[in-house]
């Protein structure tokens, strides 16, 4: 699925910028970024936008040929409050209350709406992490507690002392200060372009305009305004699997001597290579995770060794075969990766460490994404 991109200014060339707010004379700060392709390539530099895509060191890539964008920012880890919609997007502001049918909500990119109970997925009314996001809108209907009970049932009404959860036996009326979320339905994700804010939204996007305030990004629930400086990244789902959304063959890693040990949990969103990720694994020395490929054509991502760590030593191995190794500087910038993959029945990324070299090291795979 492409996107539509309008034209609101000529020559439309945005960069960025760190300071939003300019003076004549005043140099221009660009932010850098990484941009991954459904071509199976890489560009990365200074990143801007122009009319027909994302401008990643003075390469040009179309919204619709893009797999994967971060720029050099920090994403939140959670979203205060706010819902996630039947179609996917999380949403920043504050449900009030629950009239009827509809939710009275106030969003932080899109203002007051009246949202129909049947466009939302999950409210949520407490800080929840956003890697828990997920898993959560697609739980079984019901409250999710502060403290991590759930309790079970058909969310009846909401408003600012408590919450109504029909529990087949009886309506339970919770304080709403005790409770995280509520889940309604799990939400329908049909593959889309998205885009990522800083403070946490995802925002479907069925066309994106360029203008001199940012991108007005036109979605389900109407237009809303991404200022520049506040794009943490942007994932285009329409010919894309993230190789973390396939079933792993096996998962191993072990100490120094061969003892196993547990594979890290958790760690994204984060910021590694001084990029933002959303979405990635990361993988210890004497580590690996394989999974089998489902038929892609390419694998992009990149990959970086976490601040505070030893240099590691990171490896893609196709069927047995090693195709793309790099030595990673701990703290260092990104190092990306664009390889086909066509005909390779099992893809694995490893991390080492150097010879020699006692000390802890860790991989984050970040974005790794299979292009069909």
């Amino acid at each position: 699925m492409g996107i539509t991109i309008h034209h609101l200014m000529r020559p439309t060339l945005l960069i960025l910028a760190c300071c939003a707010v300019m003076t004549a004379g005043d140099a221009v700060s660009a932010s850098t970024g990484l941009a991954l392709t459904l071509r199976g390539s890489a560009a990365a530099g200074p990143v801007g936008t122009v009319s027909t895509g994302l401008n990643a060191g003075g390469t040009v890539v179309a919204w619709s040929d893009l797999a994967v964008a971060s720029l050099a920012v920090t994403p939140a880890v959670r979203i205060d409050a706010g819902l996630v919609t039947s179609d996917g997007e999380v949403l920043r502001g504050l449900v009030s209350a629950l009239d009827k049918d509809a939710f009275a909500f106030q969003g932080d990119m899109h203002g007051a709406l009246a949202m129909p109970t049947r466009q939302v997925s999950m409210v949520v009314l407490s800080p929840v992490p956003c890697a828990q996001l997920p898993g959560l809108a697609s739980a079984p209907p019901g409250a999710l507690l502060i403290n991590g009970e759930r309790i079970a049932g058909k969310l009846m009404f909401i408003n600012g002392e408590a919450v109504g959860v029909d529990t087949g036996r009886r309506t339970a009326q919770i304080p709403r200060a005790r409770v995280a979320a509520v889940t309604l339905a799990a939400p329908s994700i049909a593959p889309n372009i998205w885009f990522h804010s800083v403070a946490g939204d995802r925002l479907l996007a069925r066309t994106v305009a360029v203008g001199a305030d940012g991108l007005a990004i036109t979605g389900p629930l109407g237009t809303a305004t991404l200022p520049l400086v506040g794009i943490a990244g942007i994932t285009n789902g329409t010919r894309t699997v993230p190789l973390l959304r396939v079933a792993a063959l096996r998962a191993a890693a072990s100490d120094l001597l061969g003892a196993p040990l547990p594979l890290p949990d958790g760690g994204f969103p984060g910021r590694y290579g001084g990029l933002a990720a959303h979405d990635g694994v990361l993988v210890p020395a004497r580590g690996e995770i394989v999974w089998a490929n489902p038929g892609a054509a390419s694998l992009v991502g990149w990959a970086a060794a976490p601040a505070l760590e030893a240099d590691a030593v990171a490896r893609i191995v196709c069927d047995g075969k090693t195709v793309w190794e790099h030595t990673l500087l701990a703290g260092g910038a990104a190092v990306p990766f664009a390889l086909p993959v066509q005909g390779v029945g099992e893809i694995a990324l490893v991390c080492d460490g150097l010879a020699g070299i006692r000390a802890r090291c860790t991989v984050a795979w970040c974005h790794p994404t299979l292009v069909k």
